[in-house]
Formats: C-alpha cells, structure tokens, sequence
C-alpha cells in the first residue's frame, strides 16, 4: 500500500526535473520514508 502512495507521488514530482535532481529528490524522499516508518514503529 505504501509502496504505491510513493510510486504516485514519485511520479507527479518528476514532471521536469532532470536526472540528477530526480536521483537527489528520490533520496530524499527515501530517507523521510524510512524516518516516518521507524516513528510508526
């Protein structure tokens, strides 16, 4: 379920973004989930 909310939102970020603001944005995004899933916890 999560992996899907993240795949859609992945998606609608990277309209327009080149390849290594999108690995930078990716990373990021990683990081906040892994942070709010080890909160969850």
């Amino acid at each position: 379920m999560i992996k899907h909310i993240v795949f859609w939102k992945l998606k609608d970020s990277h309209e327009g973004k080149t390849k290594p603001e999108i690995a930078d944005d990716l990373r990021i995004r990683i990081t906040k989930l892994c942070e709010s899933i080890s909160t969850m916890k």
